[in-house]
Order: C-alpha cells, then sequence, then structure tokens
C-alpha cells in the first residue's frame, strides 16, 4: 500500500514536472524567437 502511494505520487510528480518543463520550454524557445524584437525594444 505505501509502495503504491509513492508510486502514484512519484508520477503525480513526473508528469507535473513534464508539464511545467514542456511549458517552460515553449516559452523559452518563443522568446528567443522574438528575443531582438522584444529584449531590445525595452532595453
Amino acid at each position: 500500500m505505501n509502495r503504491n502511494r509513492w508510486a502514484a505520487g512519484l508520477w503525480r510528480m513526473a508528469s507535473l514536472f513534464a508539464i511545467y518543463g514542456a511549458a517552460h520550454a515553449g516559452v523559452l524557445s518563443d522568446l528567443e524567437g522574438r528575443e531582438e524584437e522584444t529584449w531590445l525594444g525595452i532595453g
């Protein structure tokens, strides 16, 4: 029982981390694509 609960918690953390990582990577690639427009425009 404890092992199943631990595995479920680990799976939940892994899935959340994967979702967050994918979203973060998408944001980073988006920023890199518009880096010159955005950052130079602000800076």
